[in-house]
């Protein structure tokens, strides 16, 4: 039997590199230094890990990518904002065309929960159903997977029809002046 995939992740802070293996469920901290960077290369090098990935952390991750690019094992740094974005779009979707997610929506609604903490429990369970499928080798089929990786299309309004933001609006030291240009009273 071939041995399962094994994923890193690594979250950075400042003092301290906080590494959790799966489907291994070992979890481990080292130091962010140079003697931490080498502990965590000696462990993570017998795993053959097939991706590692570090939190963006206001550049704290560098020097670890770094070490470990000089190591030669590959981490790819994620910003936490674009993943937060991604999944906050796609569980937008799934309320909407996904049976679980939009009947345990409703659930929350009906109880009294507000629109935006609804939302962030259905992200949390996207989360959960999407690592069961990893844990049990579950193929995600090909419209589950493109639900959370095609392209987003960008509203850009056609501004050469004369459309403008209403809330376009310049302070000066006298009054607001409106996108057309009008003063406003």
């Amino acid at each position: 039997m071939a041995s399962p995939d094994v994923f890193v992740g690594i979250d950075v802070s400042k003092d301290r590199l906080d590494v959790h293996v799966r489907p291994l469920e070992a979890g481990f901290a080292v130091s962010n230094e140079a003697a931490g960077y080498a502990a965590l290369i000696a462990r993570l090098r017998p795993l053959r890990a097939k991706r590692i990935v570090l939190e963006a952390t206001g550049g704290y991750e560098r020097a670890l990518w770094l070490a470990l690019s000089e190591a030669g094992l590959v981490a790819a740094v994620v910003n936490p904002r674009q993943v937060r974005n991604v999944l906050y779009v796609a569980t937008l979707s799934a309320v909407r065309c996904n049976g679980p997610i939009r009947e345990f929506y409703r659930r929350l609604s009906a109880g009294g929960k507000p629109a935006k903490v609804a939302l962030v429990a259905c992200m949390r369970k996207m989360l959960v159903m999407l690592n069961g499928q990893v844990r049990d080798h579950l193929a995600i089929t090909t419209a589950e997977w493109s639900f959370f990786v095609r392209p987003r299309t960008v509203f850009r309004p056609d501004l050469s029809s004369g459309w403008r933001p209403r809330a376009v609006a310049v302070k000066t030291g006298r009054q607001a002046t409106g996108a057309a240009g009008a003063q406003r009273s």
